[in-house]
């Protein structure tokens, strides 16, 4: 396996918790999740949906 491939992995993966690039990734993709179900959530409101429907 390439390194930038074994790097990616170690980011991605917990097995480090003193990795300031795997910590990031995890802030960021959680962020991500609160973000989408948000807006799903606020989508679901028939006025919000209505007015931002694309």
């Amino acid at each position: 396996m390439r390194l930038t491939q074994k790097r990616v992995l170690q980011i991605l993966s917990r097995h480090n918790h003193n990795d300031l690039a795997s910590k990031l990734c995890d802030l960021t993709l959680g962020m991500l999740i609160l973000l989408n179900v948000t807006a799903i959530t606020l989508e679901s409101v028939p006025q919000i949906g209505a007015r931002f429907h694309l």
